[in-house]
């Protein structure tokens, strides 16, 4: 069951939930095991990725900005292994046998620095796509149909 979104967004300058929070992380983490358990408990494969946007939006109190930072940089890969360790130790407990994906991309532009894939990767796979998105910033975008 999806439970309502709660009040733990940081609301100045982000659109992402304070995840040092330990009930907005679970929060998270319980709508996302939740969510595949019943719309895609037979599936072989289930992908999930962050918010779709230029600029990433971690949270920006002391405890996220610190965890998993180096100087004044917060590491976005990080994040994101942290996350989907969790949904994939989670779903793991529920015994689903598929595939859990997660895309990085917006804000990935380093490798992870501090975590490493649950169990190795197993029953996991990171896309980790460190590019920029978008025409304005890779030239336009050409198709052409061979006759």
């Amino acid at each position: 069951m999806r439970h309502l979104n709660p009040p733990w967004h940081y609301r100045e300058g982000g659109q992402s939930l304070c995840f040092s929070n330990p009930q907005a992380f679970d929060w998270f983490v319980e709508n996302a095991v939740n969510w595949i358990m019943t719309e895609c408990h037979d599936a072989d494969y289930v992908n999930i990725w962050s918010a779709d946007t230029m600029q990433i939006a971690l949270c920006q109190c002391n405890r996220c900005v610190t965890r998993f930072s180096t100087g004044d940089y917060q590491h976005a890969t990080d994040w994101y292994l942290h996350v989907q360790n969790e949904v994939r130790r989670r779903l793991n407990e529920r015994n689903w046998r598929g595939v859990l994906g997660w895309i990085a991309y917006h804000g990935s532009e380093e490798p992870p620095v501090y975590v490493n894939l649950l169990d190795e990767g197993g029953s996991m796979d990171f896309l980790y796509a460190p590019r920029p998105r978008g025409g304005g910033q890779c030239g336009p975008f050409v198709f052409k149909i061979s006759s």
